[in-house]
């Protein structure tokens, strides 16, 4: 009987791990920070796209997209704070690397980022891979 449940509990693992996948969108407005000022563009930018499978992390910004993996992940009452170390797509340059810093509400559907002077509000759904057919 122990064994049945700790078989089923590891096959509960990656559905567990599949609920935390997002996909997130700056639909609304693009929030940018410098100098200690903000401007809030509402009109004319292009939304970022941030998502989130298993470990890894993925920004994509205007002509370019930026990975890596959490390098911190907690959970606390339905929200998830994240953060990773992100470097543009096929780049190998370990010094090239961007802090990414995200809280999550499962709840919500909602993720603010922090990013190289981005301070967006997302607004989210399941990641792509998790869609039915």
């Amino acid at each position: 009987m122990k064994k049945r449940a700790a078989a089923l509990a590891i096959l509960a693992i990656p559905s567990a791990a599949l609920a935390r996948d997002f996909s997130c969108r700056n639909e609304a407005a693009e929030i940018r920070c410098e100098a200690g000022e903000c401007r809030v563009e509402t009109g004319s930018f292009t939304p970022m796209q941030l998502t989130r499978l298993g470990s890894a992390i993925r920004l994509c910004a205007y002509s370019g997209c930026w990975e890596g993996r959490l390098s911190f992940s907690r959970s606390r009452s339905g929200v998830d704070f994240l953060q990773s170390r992100l470097r543009r797509s096929g780049s190998a340059d370990e010094v090239d690397r961007s802090v990414l810093s995200v809280m999550f509400s499962r709840a919500e559907r909602t993720a603010h980022m922090n990013w190289n002077g981005f301070f967006s509000l997302l607004t989210c759904g399941p990641h792509p891979s998790a869609r039915p057919g």
